[in-house]
């Protein structure tokens, strides 16, 4: 018979609540979400399709300024993907939108082209490349990134002060988290009071065996400083900064030159794959952010990460009340591996922040007929079953 453990009747810190607050939160996913499919057709052609995608939920004032100046920009055909996916590039185009509650929420773009020589020109106004090199039996396409000018000087200024004592708090939370794991190694057992003890029940659900003994003040002193630094490690996505941006974006907009979340298919057997991520039948081209090297770095000193299962949980469940399960994470083995200081995190960090310059995929065509792009549906462009 096993019993939750009761949350604690003790003042919490602001760490704490922060980090709660962070937990119960429906604003841990970026609030203005742009992706780029490439779809790499049988013969030379492709589709392009972009989409702009706006999330408003828990906006502060500043965030809501900002996202009505980007829908107006997209009502209007003024946003940077009205340029680079205009009609008169390519043979076949469409645009299709989606609206709530009287506000457009979405705008997507469809160009089909029927040559792989017309990708280049959709990035001429970005920090990215992009090169197709056609050989007797494959094809290769080349993206690559230089640094990003996306940000502004104040901008780049401002992630230069949030972004040091950040490292430092990600450094903080690989230690001290470390010596929580090591106590967990000595007992086994106080694994799950003490995780529970760090957070609350409304946000964190485990069980533990009636008569279990309270946390004591050793181990509380082990536990404060893991809450103060995770809840500053995983601070990452309030729009509170000037314009209505957040830590996370400005961040990606200094270290990420990439003007969208970009993925690429194939339409044959890829014979050499460099810097794609491969996920569910794409290739992803890796983003560099605050969020992204938290996910980097897991499982580098300690496994499983608390940080960067938290974080993932966050993306996953934002806002939905769904708490954090502790029993699968307890379970797990754990390792530390201490870094040798606080300056070999904060080095990592810095490693992790760095984009990935080169992504390169070879491919062998396939034997399929070519799409006649100026007459197939929209559907047998896209691959896909509906409009």
């Amino acid at each position: 018979m096993t019993a939750l453990i009761p949350r604690r009747e003790r003042r919490r810190g602001a760490a704490t609540a922060a980090l709660l607050a962070l937990l119960g939160a429906s604003c841990y996913q970026d609030p203005v979400i742009e992706t780029l499919d490439l779809r790499l057709l049988p013969g030379d052609g492709f589709v392009a399709t972009s989409r702009v995608e706006l999330r408003d939920a828990d906006a502060s004032d500043a965030l809501k300024q900002r996202l009505a100046r980007l829908r107006e920009d997209l009502e209007s055909r003024r946003d940077p993907w009205a340029q680079r996916l205009a009609p008169e590039r390519c043979p076949r185009a469409r645009v299709t939108e989606d609206w709530r509650d009287a506000e457009i929420v979405e705008l997507r773009r469809d160009i089909a082209c029927p040559s792989l020589d017309a990708l280049a020109p959709l990035f001429a106004d970005t920090d990215v490349d992009v090169f197709i090199a056609r050989e007797d039996e494959s094809v290769e396409l080349d993206v690559l990134a230089g640094s990003s000018t996306r940000a502004t000087r104040d901008q780049r200024e401002r992630v230069v002060e949030l972004e040091t004592p950040w490292k430092d708090s990600m450094a903080a939370y690989v230690l001290s988290c470390g010596r929580l794991y090591e106590h967990f190694d000595a007992h086994p057992e106080r694994a799950m009071p003490c995780l529970l003890d760090l957070f609350d029940d409304s946000v964190m659900k485990g069980e533990v065996d009636p008569g279990t003994a309270p946390v004591s003040e050793e181990e509380r002193r082990l536990l404060e400083p893991v809450e103060t630094s995770l809840g500053e490690v995983l601070n990452l996505m309030e729009g509170d900064e000037p314009g209505g941006f957040s830590f996370e974006e400005l961040a990606m907009l200094v270290h990420d030159p990439h003007p969208a979340d970009l993925r690429v298919r194939v339409p044959g057997a890829a014979l050499d794959v460099e810097g794609f991520r491969e996920e569910e039948g794409w290739l992803v081209v890796p983003r560099a952010s605050p969020y992204r090297a938290v996910l980097a770095l897991q499982d580098r000193w300690l496994e499983p990460d608390l940080a960067a299962r938290l974080a993932q949980h966050l993306r996953e469940h934002p806002g939905d009340g769904e708490p954090f399960d502790l029993g699968p994470f307890v379970a797990l083995p754990r390792r530390y591996t201490p870094p040798r200081d606080a300056a070999e995190v904060v080095a990592a960090v810095d490693v992790a922040l760095e984009p990935v310059r080169e992504c390169r995929v070879r491919w062998k065509p396939g034997s399929a007929e070519p799409i006649d792009i100026a007459h197939a549906p929209w559907p047998a462009l896209l691959d896909e079953k509906g409009p």
